[in-house]
């Protein structure tokens, strides 16, 4: 659904979707309907592997290209997957990533222990000179939020970002002290 949303707002933008089950791209297609040719292309194969091949140098297209945005939504189980939550996998996106691009991480944790998304946090914070938590609720008393920790090389406001597309009223960022 994300790809999605990214080719309608943004029409003339190339995307690229690893896909770690060819089963699932497939399956998206035939019950939602989706269409084939569209300027999405999907990639079979492990996320790690198609990020180190694309920071070794490794791909098609001009030399030097770098992304705008990297979005990981490989969750499961409550849980990012420990190859892309590494200190070394963050190294590689912010090597891929233009001077105004950004990283997206999207996972679920409790809202009263936090501590996936700390741990997330913490290791884009010791690769990216700015990150930020966003959560879709606006306080602690829900058991189980969705969060989206964003990385960038440039300063970022999350508030007015989400005020100016008139998104989901019901986020909020996260301070310092709401991270463990």
């Amino acid at each position: 659904a994300f790809p999605r949303h990214l080719q309608a707002c943004w029409p003339e933008s190339t995307i690229e979707v690893i896909e770690r089950d060819p089963g699932v791209a497939k399956a998206a297609e035939e019950a939602f309907g989706l269409e084939r040719h569209t300027t999405i292309t999907t990639i079979d194969g492990e996320p790690r592997s198609h990020v180190n091949r694309l920071a070794a140098g490794e791909r098609a297209g001009p030399p030097g290209r770098r992304y705008d945005f990297v979005y990981n939504d490989a969750l499961g189980d409550g849980a990012v997957p420990p190859p892309l939550a590494t200190r070394e996998f963050h190294e590689k996106i912010l090597h891929l990533l233009g001077e105004e691009g950004v990283y997206m991480t999207h996972l679920r944790d409790t809202c009263r222990g936090g501590r996936l998304v700390g741990a997330v946090v913490n290791t884009a914070r010791d690769v990216f000179p700015h990150v930020y938590a966003i959560t879709d609720r606006t306080g602690p008393a829900s058991g189980n939020a969705a969060f989206v920790v964003v990385a960038a090389k440039r300063p970022l406001d999350p508030r007015a970002i989400l005020e100016e597309r008139q998104a989901h009223p019901a986020f909020s960022v996260l301070d310092d002290s709401q991270i463990r």
